[in-house]
């Protein structure tokens, strides 16, 4: 039968047959109680068989108060309304039949698939109870006093931008007063995290330019029982400053340490044509995976893979903005309706950040007043030689082993970022300072800057300056830096959130020359010679008299 949008029930549910060990007696009506209820829904009730019941001669209570359903014998016979439907459905003729084919029903698939049938077979509006969901943050719905059976009771969701999973339940109320059952609906969820230094995962982390972006993405597994096809695509959408490398996707089982989920039940399409904008979507067959025995419902996928911070990232401006950062979005869209194959859900959309650090370099003299002309290049090393920092005729530095490429970012004076592996552009490796602003730090790492020049009249650095830049996030949860972070520390200097490193130069010593102290001493000394020949004269003389 043809179904309404305002019926298209039932993504993916297992339905249920309880067996109630609740107080019960022998009456007829029963109260059932539905938590987990949608806005505006109703739940529509058909009572497929019928029941009857006595209490067993030899009685397992004292009072009424004490009755359970073990306490009766039930019989079951087919409700005339339903009749010609279940027996087209189960193939029989006869009451006896038909109930003996719903009770070798056994598992989920088979009591699912009969459900759907039967369902299906059913006429708008020929429902025996309905009940509309009430209340607030947790809805219920009750369906009163109706007559004890074996029922299924469908959700109607009337609301067209409705975008879950919908439900439906078996249930068999035969001997039970009142009966609390949960709503059954297969809503997979997403949460993504970004992986800090290699170690923890939270909303935020930082990373150098040219360096990989860990991710993970934890999905829950449903099951696809009453689907002929199951759509699961888990879609991602980077910013322009983060490239996916589409190689590193791997898919572990209940843990980052799980099993392994062979690359042949997904596919990873590193540039979809997706209608929402994702950067990549990787499609997992649940199906398949589950008929296989690969997986099962309420499994959870835990999805890793990597992006390299380009050479278009965001620089971090103030760590309270997560504009400055580089955001990466994901969600999960998912099969919710069995008796339409295209229709499909979303998960709520998941954001993480990637920040990556500035630095302004400032050359100055010792009573800090900015000098032109000092040159530097930048280093993962801090063992570099004058060997290692030679020029050639030219000019131009003899070997770039070791040292940071960078790149000089347009319009912008004296503002260099640094360059990925890979970069085909221009790049330099030493730049000038006066002022120079350095952009794509990670924190946690040691760089060191090099002077290869020193301003004129000033005297080259003689050992590297070391930059390391601390970071520390308001929580797991947030993509935002606590309070007065990040930090820097210059050399042995305290640690600052002022992302900035001054760089003293001393004048040169002045070394003896002519009109220098050298001259003053040379004439001291030849004065006092010439005193003292004349002393020696003057004696001679008079020694020569006396005689």
């Amino acid at each position: 039968m043809k179904l309404t949008k305002k019926l298209m029930a039932i993504v993916m549910v297992i339905a249920i047959m309880v067996s109630m060990t609740v107080t019960a007696f022998a009456a007829s009506d029963t109260d059932i109680t539905i938590t987990g209820a949608i806005s505006g829904a109703t739940y529509n009730g058909y009572r497929l068989l019928d029941t009857t019941t006595s209490l067993k001669v030899q009685g397992c209570h004292d009072t009424d108060a004490e009755h359970l359903s073990t306490c009766y014998n039930v019989a079951y016979s087919v409700n005339d309304k339903y009749y010609d439907i279940l027996k087209t459905e189960t193939g029989k003729t006869t009451d006896t039949e038909i109930i003996k084919y719903i009770s070798e029903l056994t598992t989920a698939e088979a009591i699912r698939e009969f459900a759907d049938d039967i369902y299906a077979a059913i006429t708008s509006g020929a429902f025996d109870f309905d009940a509309t969901a009430t209340g607030g943050e947790n809805l219920t719905a009750v369906l009163n006093g109706v007559d004890s059976g074996y029922w299924i009771i469908v959700e109607t969701i009337s609301d067209e931008n409705y975008d879950g999973a919908y439900s439906l339940v078996m249930l068999d109320t035969a001997g039970s007063r009142d009966i609390t059952v949960a709503t059954k609906r297969d809503e997979p969820s997403l949460i993504k995290h970004v992986r800090d230094n290699g170690m923890s995962y939270g909303h935020g982390a930082d990373v150098q330019i040219g360096d990989d972006a860990e991710f993970l993405l934890l999905t829950d597994v449903p099951n696809p029982i009453g689907y002929s096809t199951y759509t699961y695509l888990i879609h991602d959408q980077m910013e322009k400053g983060l490239t996916f490398n589409s190689d590193s996707v791997e898919i572990r089982l209940n843990s980052v340490d799980g099993t392994v989920l062979d690359d042949t039940y997904y596919t990873v399409t590193p540039t979809p044509q997706c209608n929402s904008g994702c950067s990549f979507h990787i499609s997992v067959d649940i199906k398949t995976a589950t008929a296989a025995g690969i997986l099962k419902g309420d499994d959870r996928l835990y999805v890793t893979y990597t992006a390299k911070l380009n050479e278009g990232a965001n620089i971090l401006v103030n760590g309270t903005d997560t504009a400055n950062a580089n955001k990466n979005t994901a969600w999960l869209e998912y099969s919710n309706d069995p008796y339409n194959a295209a229709k499909t859900a979303t998960s709520t959309h998941m954001d993480v950040y990637v920040w990556t650090f500035p630095l302004e370099l400032n050359k100055v003299d010792s009573a800090r007043v900015s000098l032109p002309g000092a040159k530097f290049v930048l280093s993962r090393s801090n063992n570099l030689t004058e060997e290692n920092l030679k020029h050639n005729e030219n000019g131009d530095l003899v070997t770039t082993a070791d040292l940071i490429p960078l790149i000089a970012v347009e319009n912008a004076a004296n503002t260099y970022r640094i360059a990925p592996n890979g970069y085909t552009g221009a790049v330099v490796y030493e730049i000038e300072a006066g002022t120079a602003k350095l952009q794509g730090f990670d924190d946690q790492v040691e760089y060191y800057l090099y002077e290869t020049q020193a301003p004129d009249g000033y005297n080259k650095l003689s050992a590297p300056v070391s930059v390391k830049f601390f970071a520390q996030y308001e929580s797991s949860e947030s993509p935002l830096f606590a309070a007065g972070f990040p930090k820097v520390s210059i050399n042995t200097a305290a640690e600052s959130s002022e992302l900035k490193a001054e760089v003293v130069n001393q004048t040169g010593a002045e070394l003896p020359s002519t009109g220098g102290i050298g001259t003053t001493i040379f004439y001291i000394a030849g004065g006092l010679l010439v005193v003292a020949a004349i002393v020696l004269l003057i004696t001679r003389k008079r020694m020569s008299t006396e005689s």
